[in-house]
């Protein structure tokens, strides 16, 4: 009786986790994505069966288009081989696009040639260097150089099951935060926080205007970096600070929840401006 209990259970739960994958077939390959069990990273992986020339590199390439503005992301691309290791992130503001190495925002890449063609596959951490940098409903191209240069295949990235998203406690949402007070500088008031609290800050910036009571917009960014001994320091966030055209008002909230306690650097600047804002900061353990 037990066992006749059990498989049902079983059933419920293998679709749970395959209703949250997506996967197509084209003209010589298969293209597939899906969160893992507990919805934190998203799995993308590729096949084609067209092998490069002799001594040619296979590149692969996957852009993926968010138009997500609650996240300041726009779209970002991969470029991947044995030789190449790119992603260009471009936020709804492009002046403040940026190159990174994959393993700089925790990105895991596999290249593996079968008999049947060349395969990529990875795995997109959700609360990443770049929070949210996949979500679900984002649009990936699937482009293979040495076959052709237009898109192979497009997949969206599947949403979660509710069973999923509530096992992992709404998926990759930023823990709630008071709101914080509105200051005229970009750095926050406390330089102490405890992991899960967030680091939330509301500012605006005192310029003279032209006289059209318009101030001038900047556009910045914040790079957050963990410091160890003899000043190394270690990227750990990187995100678009969200800027109020009514209001004028900046704002950013930095999930602490996946770093360790320690000392950080948080950098504010833009790429439009030689000026530039930084301030140490402290983590401590939530049971300090």
């Amino acid at each position: 009786m037990l066992a006749s209990i059990r498989l049902p259970v079983l059933f419920v739960l293998l679709c749970s986790v395959f209703a949250c994958a997506e996967e197509t077939s084209f003209d010589g390959g298969t293209l597939r994505c899906q969160w893992t069990p507990d919805s934190q990273t998203l799995i993308i992986e590729a096949t084609v069966d067209a092998f490069p020339q002799p001594n040619a590199l296979p590149v692969w390439v996957l852009t993926v288009s968010c138009n997500r503005f609650d996240d300041g992301i726009f779209a970002w691309q991969i470029h991947y081989s044995e030789a190449i290791d790119s992603v260009l992130v471009l936020p709804n503001d492009f002046l403040t696009a940026r190159h990174f190495a994959i393993g700089q925002l925790g990105i895991e890449a596999q290249l593996t040639s079968t008999a049947s063609g060349p395969e990529i596959r990875l795995q997109i951490p959700s609360l990443g260097i770049i929070p949210n940098l996949a979500s679900p409903g984002d649009r990936i191209d699937l482009h293979a150089l040495w076959v052709q240069q237009s898109p192979l295949a497009t997949i969206t990235v599947p949403t979660l099951s509710e069973v999923l998203a509530e096992q992992a406690g709404g998926g990759a949402s930023l823990p709630a935060a008071a709101d914080p007070v509105t200051t005229s500088s970009p750095l926050p008031e406390l330089s102490t926080y405890s992991l899960n609290q967030p680091i939330a800050h509301r500012f605006i910036l005192e310029q003279e205007t032209d006289g059209s009571d318009q101030p001038e917009r900047i556009v910045f960014s914040y790079t957050l970096m963990r410091l160890h001994d003899a000043q190394a320091a270690e990227f750990v966030r990187f995100a678009h600070i969200a800027y109020d055209i009514d209001s004028h008002i900046y704002s950013y909230v930095i999930d602490t929840s996946k770093l360790t306690p320690g000392s950080y650097s948080l950098l504010i600047g833009s790429p439009g401006s030689d000026v530039t804002y930084q301030m140490e900061l402290t983590l401590t353990d939530s049971a300090d």
